[in-house]
């Protein structure tokens, strides 16, 4: 959800909250900033409100549960809930501003893909060698090391339905 302050400043999407936030996180979560202190990887920051949210620009995520950890003895707004849970119920998307489209070929995201999930395919068009990105959202884990790595933001997160 968006929250009004972000829509009257032109900002679109939705926040991405940690890891394994449940569906009523902003009802839950107290606001305590343990889950911040406790990221390793930095990537947790204080976002709207004052609720935490993951800024996939510094860096990914490496799922190693610390946040959920620290949340289980307090509100349980992050939670495992089963091993089979994914982290996020997101898809990533490559926009329109991905220099591929222009001839460049940057593959930033393919090479810092671990998984495979992110997939170039050369073709050729009016006498161009061009390209085009593939996800593989089988494979995709949505760490978000991608995105950090895009030199043009072309790599967004789409909210799916759990």
């Amino acid at each position: 959800m968006l929250s009004r302050r972000d829509f009257l400043r032109g900002k679109k999407g939705n926040s991405i909250y940690p890891p394994w936030a449940i569906s009523t996180f902003i009802d839950v979560c107290n606001r305590c900033g343990d889950c911040v202190n406790v990221c390793p990887l930095k990537i947790i920051k204080i976002g709207g409100g004052g609720y935490p949210v993951v800024d996939f620009n510094i860096g990914g995520c490496d799922f190693c549960q610390k946040c959920v950890e620290v949340c289980q003895g307090q509100t349980q707004a992050l939670s495992l809930k089963s091993l089979d849970n994914p982290a996020w119920s997101m898809q990533l998307v490559i926009t329109d501003k991905c220099i591929l489209d222009k001839g460049i070929h940057c593959r930033s995201c393919e090479e810092s893909c671990d998984v495979g999930a992110i997939i170039y395919k050369m073709k050729k068009q009016d006498m161009k060698v061009m390209g085009d990105i593939i996800i593989d959202n089988e494979k995709c884990t949505n760490c978000g090391y991608c995105v950090s790595v895009c030199p043009t933001n072309a790599i967004e997160f789409k909210t799916t339905e759990r």
